[in-house]
Order: structure tokens, then C-alpha cells, then sequence
């Protein structure tokens, strides 16, 4: 099966569901379909350069339980696998880059994270990894999406914050353009939510709570008592607001 090492964290972020395009200086001549994601020995990231707006998203899908933190993100390992469906130079995907190394975006659907890694040694471009193929790959997880089903919030989160539920009272997200449909309208007028249901998104474990409040709020620069600005990669100057799901008395 063909295989595709990348440096992390954007390897855990590709099989998470979050990254949607790896950008690359070159393509095949034709979209290999399904292929396996491997993360290299070295970790290209750097708190200080990076957006908010990426920071927001990785901030959240951690809560989620789709990405480790970096501590915890596995290198030199096959992680999992997705589809590569296209190759394109123009993308309006939020992880499309322009400039050198960055010519061709890699389209991608269908990404899954393996529940265990595969130590193996990456190589450069598509390689050949004989041991598997689409017919035993191994077992990945199936996260859950967060959604609303009339009054009821369903909330996928880490096996940590799902573990110490009862020893906190509320979780918070930061509020985006993607999940904010889900909290409020927008104006930023909450929906009218009574329960919250909460999913262990690495084995399905549900717990069901009542909704004492939903809270949104905008992040203050300390100085000036002004909302946080940022930006996306559109250059849209956004506002930085969040959002606590206050629980209480456990349903079931």
C-alpha cells in the first residue's frame, strides 16, 4: 500500500479529521486514492509563528480527543491512512499555503487515525509499505461529530476531560465559524439547550447531563479590556469569543 510520510504535528492533524490538504511541491500523475499517513522523526512546529486561527482549531480538536497534544503525537510510526481524491493548485480549504513548496495542494476525504501506531522508517515521496493493504488495514477510530439534535448538544471529548467529568462543573471550546451554529445564532443568542451529551471519542462511552447554562463570552486583551482580533487565512479579521457548557445533575 502506498504510504505518505509528513512531518508532525500536521500528520496527526491530517488523520484527525482537521487538516483537509497536505501542500507539496510536487504530485503523481494521477490521485493514488487510499494511502497511509506516516509521521516523521522530527516535529515542524512553532507555538510562536503559528496563527491563532490554527491554534483555535488544534486547541479544540484536542478537547474533542481527535489530536494528542504535541507531547504525545507519534513520529517515526505509520498513524493511519486517507484519501487522496484530486490535486489542485487553487483551494479555498483554510490549510491551503501558496509560495514555494506549497505549488500543489493534496486533496483529502476520509482521513483515519489508528488506534495503535505502527513504528516504521518514512521515506521521501510515495513509498511502498508491503505489510499492508486496503483489505487489513488495522483499527481506527471512528470519532464522533459534534452536533445538535433539537434541544440536545452531543460533545465528543478526550478520554481525560470525559474520565473527570464529575470533579468539574463546565467545558469549554473556542467558538468558531464551523461550530457556532451549534451554541448560538448569528447575533450570538444562545440556542435554548437542556441536555448535553457527552462521548468518550476514543471508545463511545456516553454521559448524559442537564444544561445549567451556556455561556459565551469574548477573550479581553488584558491591557486594553478589548476583544481578542485574529485573523483567518483569508486575511478575514475575526473576533475571539468562547463558550462554557455549564452541566449539572447527571440524567442516567
Amino acid at each position: 500500500m502506498k504510504c505518505l510520510s509528513i512531518q508532525q504535528p500536521w500528520a496527526s492533524l491530517i488523520c484527525g479529521g482537521i487538516k483537509d490538504v497536505e501542500n507539496r511541491s510536487w504530485r503523481v500523475n494521477e490521485a493514488p486514492g487510499r494511502i497511509l499517513i506516516h509521521a516523521g522523526k522530527t516535529m515542524r512546529f512553532n507555538p510562536e509563528e503559528n496563527p491563532i486561527f490554527f491554534e483555535i482549531l488544534m486547541t479544540n480538536a484536542n478537547i474533542c480527543g481527535f489530536l494528542p497534544t504535541l507531547e504525545d503525537m507519534p513520529m517515526g510510526a505509520i498513524i493511519g491512512y486517507a484519501d487522496i481524491v484530486g490535486f489542485t493548485e487553487e483551494c479555498i480549504s483554510d490549510w491551503a499555503q501558496e509560495g514555494p513548496g506549497a505549488e500543489w495542494k493534496w486533496q483529502i476525504e476520509n482521513a483515519k487515525l489508528f488506534k495503535e501506531p505502527i513504528p516504521y522508517r518514512g521515506r521521501q515521496g510515495l513509498f511502498n509499505v508491503p505489510e499492508i493493504d486496503v483489505d487489513n488495514l488495522p483499527e481506527a477510530y471512528d470519532f464522533p461529530k459534534m452536533q445538535r439534535n433539537g434541544k440536545t448538544l452531543e460533545i465528543p471529548l478526550n478520554a481525560f476531560l470525559f474520565d473527570t467529568l464529575d470533579d468539574y462543573e463546565s467545558v469549554q471550546f473556542y467558538l468558531t465559524e464551523a461550530n457556532r451554529s451549534l451554541f448560538a445564532d448569528d447575533e450570538l443568542v444562545k440556542l435554548p439547550t437542556q441536555t448535553v451529551v457527552f462521548i468518550n471519542a476514543t471508545n463511545g462511552q456516553r454521559r448524559q447531563f442537564e444544561i445549567e447554562d451556556i455561556v459565551i463570552k469574548p477573550e479581553l486583551y488584558e491591557d486594553t479590556g478589548k476583544t481578542v482580533i485574529y485573523y483567518d487565512p483569508n486575511g478575514n479579521e475575526l473576533e475571539l469569543y468562547t463558550v462554557d457548557i455549564i452541566y449539572k445533575r447527571i440524567l442516567d
